[in-house]
């Protein structure tokens, strides 16, 4: 066998090592974890479900600022923004649901957390995409809540500037 091919071989042989290597990690870890999900999802989960919340509560107060017809710029990215939070969060809740383990039995919970150590490998990258999609929203929302207080201020400055001077 020449040089080149046993070091093919070899580099072959270590990143199926590599490959199998992590996924008995993410089982084990599963497995362990009293939620089911890898540790490293279960931040992503719980702001998955505070956004449903959120988005909830923006959608029940966003009526008013939609049957209005001078929306603003600022309102409609806003509006934008919680639509594409609300839709991001949904596909984040169904991707880390998949990852979820339920077994009853211990040889049924190892099953499942080595079927959920595939998945995690294989959404993985998709899970990190949608978090950092999730950033970009939160600073363009971010953005348009100071703009909002901003309006609102100087409104209200020029409000009681202009009643202060006629009174």
């Amino acid at each position: 066998m020449d040089p080149m091919s046993v070091l093919a071989v070899t580099a072959a042989a270590l990143q199926f090592l590599d490959f199998g290597a992590k996924i008995l990690t993410n089982a084990i870890e599963i497995h362990k974890s009293a939620q089911g999900r890898p540790s490293t999802y279960l931040e992503v989960s719980e702001i998955a479900s505070e956004l449903a919340k959120m988005a909830a509560e923006v959608d029940a107060r966003s009526i008013k600022i939609t049957c209005a017809s001078d929306t603003s710029e600022t309102e409609q990215i806003f509006l934008r923004s919680c639509i594409e939070c609300k839709a991001i969060g949904a596909e984040l809740h169904s991707l880390l649901s998949s990852l979820q383990r339920e077994g009853t039995s211990r040889l049924e919970r190892a099953k499942l957390s080595i079927s959920a150590a595939l998945k995690s490998i294989s959404t993985g990258r998709r899970v990190d995409q949608l978090t950092e999609r999730l950033g970009d929203i939160r600073q363009q929302l971010m953005m348009a809540m100071m703009v909002f207080t901003w309006c609102v201020f100087s409104l209200l400055s020029h409000y009681y500037l202009t009643r202060q001077f006629w009174c």
